[in-house]
């Protein structure tokens, strides 16, 4: 059990929860991968400094559901995530609802708005998965530092508004999103090419809340044609019709 201390008292750690569930992986490396996700409450992107500084364990909600997203290039679009907290749950609650499952998705929102070496600490044994907007990476690279070099993670980054160069170093992969109606392709290279030769850069159309949308799906296919070390990354599980 992770423990951590609080004016005296011992008490476990606990995160504000949007939803958990099981499914298979939709996008980029890992697409068909079954795994447990773990969506925390609570997003920074576009958002003002003030909503989503330290936010405590103890609101009833955070004021966040179908909010206004902002990419990596300024182009904004709407999150097609509810991060609205459904529950609070402490790292034992969070832990009894694995069953099977040997990969594990912590995700958001923004996760990173969180401490979670303490729920890293109870799953040691399993494979973890980050995805990220890259915009916390102070706290990315602090946990890697607490877990140390032989850790099982594999971390993935949307990079959004403010995302560090930083953050696109340490990712696994890259998955960058790409809307027809204004996308730049001179500001893409300069962001982004240096990262071609890794072959983890993964170009993802901006969809529609529950389906796919065409003319982006054709820009970012002419771009992996066009740019082949890059690949085509699709929201499958919504081809699927699964979470």
């Amino acid at each position: 059990m992770s423990l951590i201390a609080e004016d005296t008292k011992t008490v476990e750690k606990t995160y504000p929860i949007a939803e958990i569930f099981t499914a298979p992986h939709g996008e980029a490396f890992w697409q068909g991968q079954v795994m447990m996700f773990i969506r925390l409450a609570g997003c920074n992107v576009g958002k003002p400094i003030s909503s989503f500084l330290a936010p405590p364990v103890d609101v009833e909600q955070f004021p966040v559901i179908h909010e206004i997203c902002t990419a990596w290039d300024g182009t904004t679009f709407e999150c097609d995530t509810n991060y609205k907290m459904s529950e609070k749950l402490t790292v034992s609650e969070i832990v009894s609802r694995i069953t099977n499952e040997d990969h594990i998705c912590i995700t958001g929102g923004e996760p990173f708005m969180h401490d979670l070496y303490p729920l890293m600490q109870e799953l040691k044994d399993k494979y973890v998965h980050f995805e990220t907007s890259g915009t916390k990476f102070e706290a990315i690279e602090k946990l890697f530092k607490q877990l140390g070099p032989t850790n099982n993670c594999w971390v993935a980054v949307a990079p959004k508004m403010d995302c560090p160069d930083e953050s696109l170093m340490l990712a696994d992969e890259i998955k960058i999103l790409v809307d027809a109606k204004t996308f730049n392709e001179e500001i893409f290279l300069a962001k982004f090419e240096k990262f071609f030769n890794e072959e983890k850069i993964y170009i993802c159309p901006v969809n529609y809340n529950e389906t796919l949308d065409k003319a982006n799906k054709d820009c970012a296919l002419n771009l992996v044609y066009k740019y082949p070390r890059c690949k085509l990354g699709m929201q499958a599980h919504k081809v699927w019709g699964v979470r």
